[in-house]
């Protein structure tokens, strides 16, 4: 979920860390990556947030991945733009 009234989302890009056991539930809190664009955007950080909490919603989990390639996706950093989430 974008949270209404966040400007400028469709140029906004979160790239986030997860950390994933064998069971495709998640090792630790998510880690944005490179969060220093809220210092410029105060839209940017909230964002953020709604990303972190939406991988950590218990509707998202386990990810539902192939555990014969546990050693690929332990540890993904995928990048979000909400504009695409928007059809922009």
């Amino acid at each position: 979920n974008i949270p209404g009234g966040a400007k400028n989302v469709q140029n906004m890009q979160i790239s986030v860390r997860i950390k994933v056991k064998r069971d495709g539930s998640l090792l630790s809190r998510p880690q944005v990556i490179d969060s220093k664009s809220y210092q410029v955007d105060p839209f940017h950080a909230v964002v953020e947030e709604s990303v972190v909490r939406a991988l950590l919603n218990p509707r998202c989990s386990p990810l539902d991945l192939p555990p014969k390639h546990y050693d690929i996706w332990k540890d993904i950093i995928f990048s979000f733009n909400p504009g695409e989430a928007l059809g922009r």
